[in-house]
């Protein structure tokens, strides 16, 4: 157990497993479906060549609805309402972005096998299973010409039920008891939903109707939304034989930084819980780290709430400045274990097979990530521009109230996209830019960086001339006498450039 003595019980907390041994109760369960995404898994990520860590892009978009689409918002709201808005949200998900970089950056060239999502929704685990027993309910109630709702559950919905650790309880047989087992049962539900639970459910025709229509009440909820909940970042490492979550606030002030930060512990300590339902029967001897990050706060202020135990699992404003030091000093309180088992394996199909299996989810599991931006540019703005074409936003569905930095006026669009480094980049000055070595590794936006600064020069400088040299197809036909090569035909980066600089004054 941790060795916490105040409220956020943060740190190292061991797995309690269901039984003695791993009994893998998916697989009992579901064999064909297990068999399924371990194949996949181990057909996409587990090849020679494959990264022994693997980091995934955001694996669910950003709210296109939370956004407003960009910079535009309801119009009947208030300029200072949107623009209160929009910046809370653009925090917020800056703030996850900016922690989920640090942790991706430290284990880039992790020689140990782990994974690494950001966020994670628990609502992915078993969806192709949910979405079959949900098909065939609906078969048998058309079939049986059956109320959906009235029908027993399942062979499927039952073991849906072992493999999350839920238990539907008995129904109480007597009429009586049964309309109040309904009134109980719409008590849980949404206020605008009870009185039509309660008026469909009271007069059915006979008490099995009655005690089906609770019990599917009961799956749905305990399956659906009991055990749902968001991960900001959550870290797999199989040699510590660990699973990390961390969740971020983008709080910035140190008002209310209590009630913040119970909040954010009451939140890992649910993700802790339902990890430990789902896979409590395959991670023995596994242990399962709560951390707290407020990337925007001073730790010292975060070390005023917190116990002195606690605050070796909170992220504050200088960690994020001195992060290396930090990951090692946790990654150094987790021991190495013999890995023997095949629990990480069997993980990975769960997490990333069900992630992937998932109709909803699985384009951003598979994306690399530049096509992971595109995706998250269209959320946002529902359309595939901005960035990548450089069109620019229109000036009149920008708030007033808001104003940006002066590198980039025309295009406002683009400052949602920089990440941190980035966007520094592009705020410095033409003398500190001078000379730039771009070193990183496909699709983290050099080319986006370049084009932009070509853009932004050739529009601010008129008296300056503005060249972007491509060398894609550079490796063409040997010269006779050197060693130097001559591009003989263009490729199609090539075209692709010429197109993207047509009409403008970049050469």
């Amino acid at each position: 157990m941790s060795e916490c003595s105040c409220s956020l019980k943060l740190g190292l907390h061991p797995f309690l497993p269901s039984s003695a041994e791993e009994t893998d109760i998916v697989r009992t369960k579901f064999p064909s479906f297990v068999e399924e995404l371990t194949k996949k898994t181990e057909e996409n990520y587990f090849q020679e060549d494959s990264p022994p860590f693997k980091l995934f892009p955001p694996s669910v978009r950003p709210d296109a609805n939370k956004l407003g689409h960009g910079y535009q918002f309801n119009c009947e709201e208030e300029p200072s309402k949107k623009k209160e808005k929009w910046e809370k949200n653009y925090k917020a998900i800056k703030a996850e972005q900016d922690v989920a970089n640090q942790f991706n950056i430290h284990f880039t060239n992790c020689r140990n096998e782990g994974f690494l999502f950001q966020p994670f929704h628990t609502d992915t685990y078993l969806k192709g299973m949910k979405e079959k027993a949900k098909q065939k309910r609906k078969g048998d109630a058309k079939r049986l010409h059956r109320d959906v709702d009235t029908l027993p559950l399942s062979e499927i919905e039952k073991n849906i039920c072992e493999c999350v650790g839920v238990n539907i309880g008995e129904i109480i047989e007597s009429g009586k008891d049964l309309d109040d087992k309904i009134d109980e049962e719409a008590l849980k539900l949404k206020i605008k939903e009870r009185e039509r639970f309660k008026n469909k459910g009271k007069t059915l025709p006979n008490d099995e109707d009655k005690k089906n229509y609770v019990k599917y009440s009961q799956y749905k909820k305990e399956v659906y939304d009991n055990i749902n909940c968001e991960m900001d970042l959550i870290i797999t490492i199989a040699a510590k034989r660990t699973i990390i979550e961390v969740e971020v606030k983008s709080h910035s002030d140190n008002i209310g930084l209590k009630s913040v930060l119970d909040k954010a512990a009451k939140q890992v300590n649910i993700g802790n819980k339902i990890v430990e339902k789902f896979h409590g029967d395959i991670l023995r001897e596994w242990d399962f780290v709560r951390v707290i990050a407020l990337p925007n706060i001073n730790k010292n202020e975060l070390e005023k709430e917190a116990c002195e135990h606690c605050s070796n699992f909170l992220i504050g404003r200088e960690e994020m400045d001195h992060f290396s030091p930090w990951i090692e000093n946790l990654l150094s309180k987790l021991q190495i274990s013999d890995c023997t088992s095949d629990a990480y394996r069997k993980l990975f199909a769960r997490v990333v097979g069900c992630y992937s299996h998932s109709e909803h989810h699985s384009s951003t599991v598979t994306l690399s990530l530049a096509e992971a931006r595109t995706e998250n540019e269209k959320a946002i703005t529902e359309k595939v521009k901005g960035v990548y074409s450089e069109n620019s936003v229109p000036g009149e569905s920008l708030p007033e109230t808001f104003q940006l930095p002066d590198f980039d006026k025309e295009n406002k669009s683009v400052y949602l996209y920089w990440n941190p480094q980035q966007l520094e980049l592009l705020l410095q000055n033409e003398e500190t830019k001078k000379r730039v070595l771009f070193n990183s590794s496909f699709g983290c936006g050099k080319t986006l960086l370049m084009k932009h600064f070509a853009h932004t020069l050739a529009k601010r400088e008129s008296d300056r001339r503005v060249f972007y040299i491509s060398l894609a197809a550079a490796a063409g036909q040997k010269l006779h006498e050197s060693n130097c090569s001559q591009l003989m035909w263009p490729a199609v980066f090539d075209i692709a450039n010429c197109m993207d600089f047509e009409n403008t004054r970049v050469k």
